[in-house]
């Protein structure tokens, strides 16, 4: 038995390809605006601003200790105190939910907004170990305004950011 190609097949096929690619990248669109909606409605909480200050444009490299990635566009800022500030960065950076170390572009004493970064041990993660992931190395992300959180807000933006 043998397989004839009818004029229009390889047609139908892409379109079939098409519209199968377009109906899953319509449900990621949908899913990432449901995602930032719940996560518009956990920092909208009030705060004290006595106590947690508001948003700001730079904080202190000293006002900060360590770091958490929530995800890989949101890394939350530990500071003395119990001081937490999120951080929503300018785009999509590969691989930071498994980073252990950031290295900062800046010669400041101080992380700004449009201050950039790049994941130093993307690498010892070991599905990143080979190829073709060795191409991350190095990709530079931006961060975005510094907000302060309460942790209540973090262990909710923790569990709406699970993977």
């Amino acid at each position: 038995m043998t397989f004839r190609w009818m004029p229009g097949t390889l047609h139908l096929v892409a379109l079939t390809l098409l519209l199968g690619g377009c109906a899953a990248a319509e449900r990621e669109r949908r899913d990432e605006a449901a995602r930032q909606e719940t996560l518009e409605q956990i920092l909208s909480e009030p705060l004290d601003a006595d106590e947690y200050g508001t948003a700001r444009r730079c904080i202190s490299s000293i006002a900060y200790q360590d770091f958490e990635a929530l995800g890989d566009r949101h890394v939350l800022f530990k500071g003395p105190g119990g001081k937490l500030w999120l951080n929503e960065l300018r785009g999509q950076c590969p691989g930071l939910r498994h980073a252990q170390a950031l290295a900062f572009e800046s010669d400041s004493h101080q992380l700004c907004d449009l201050d950039r970064f790049v994941i130093t041990d993307l690498f010892h993660w070991p599905r990143y170990r080979r190829w073709p992931w060795r191409w991350m190395d190095g990709i530079p992300c931006t961060l975005g305004r510094f907000q302060p959180v309460s942790p209540g807000q973090v262990q909710a933006l923790r569990e709406a950011l699970k993977p």
